[in-house]
This record gives structure tokens, C-alpha cells and sequence, in this order.
């Protein structure tokens, strides 16, 4: 009974050295459980540096997309400004221009081309919009 505690535990002993890549090499197992022991730990311990890798992996990328996403939301925001201003949209119109956008970005998270602006309106907004240039250009 002794021996199987002292074997069972030397085996536990270099699986964690083993699992933890420390790897002394001053334990090795000695019999049929303890190889069994020591291969499933092994295995587990790939999985698990796997599943790390794997997670960091992850972080990095969707660090890496998100800010990618703020510079082109940026872009269009900026298209959308220069857009509305070349047009004289009053400020009022013109915040409500920008929440679509924003809300529509954080939905789709698409590009857009600035001859698309005004198609992409809803059909209220576009109407208050264009009521606006027509006045303007009617001079009223």
C-alpha cells in the first residue's frame, strides 16, 4: 500500500512537472498506471495551452477589428459631416443625420460610399432633408 501512495504520488509529481513544462526529467514513470496517468495529463495539458493560444488569439483579433471598425465608423462619420455641410443641413437635421448613422453603424458595422447618404436615410428623415434643399434653392 505504501508503494502504490509513493508511486501514485511520484506520478502526480511529474505530471504536474510535466503539465506545467517545468519537465526536471528526474521523474520518470515506472509502470503501467503511472504511464497512464502521465498520458492523460500530457493530453490535457495540450488541450489546455491549446485553449489558451486559442483564447489570446481571440482577444487580439477582435482588439485588432474593433479598431479597425472606429476608424472607418470615423471616415463615414466624417463623410456624412462634409456632406451635410456642403448642403447647409441645419444643426437640428443634422444630429438626427448622425444618430442614424451611429445607431446603423453599430447594427450592420458596414462601409458606405457618400453617394449612398442620402438613399440611406429613412424615408422621414430623407423627406425633412430634401424639403430643406428645396427651400434652399428656392431661396425661401
Amino acid at each position: 500500500v505504501v508503494i502504490f501512495y509513493e508511486a501514485f504520488f511520484m506520478s502526480i509529481y511529474w505530471s504536474v512537472t510535466t503539465l506545467t513544462t517545468v519537465g526536471y526529467g528526474d521523474v520518470t514513470p515506472s509502470n503501467i498506471g503511472e504511464v497512464i496517468v502521465a498520458i492523460i495529463v500530457m493530453l490535457i495539458g495540450i488541450m489546455s495551452f491549446a485553449v489558451l493560444i486559442g483564447s489570446m488569439q481571440e482577444v487580439f483579433k477582435n482588439a485588432s477589428d474593433t479598431a479597425r471598425n472606429v476608424s472607418v465608423l470615423r471616415e463615414k462619420l466624417e463623410a456624412v459631416d462634409t456632406w451635410l455641410q456642403k448642403r447647409s443641413i441645419p444643426k437640428s437635421i443634422q444630429s438626427q443625420v448622425r444618430r442614424f448613422y451611429h445607431e446603423a453603424w453599430l447594427q450592420r458595422e458596414q462601409d458606405y460610399m457618400e453617394s449612398e447618404i442620402f438613399e440611406e436615410l429613412p424615408h422621414q428623415l430623407r423627406a425633412v432633408v430634401a424639403q430643406h434643399q428645396t427651400c434652399e434653392m428656392l431661396g425661401n
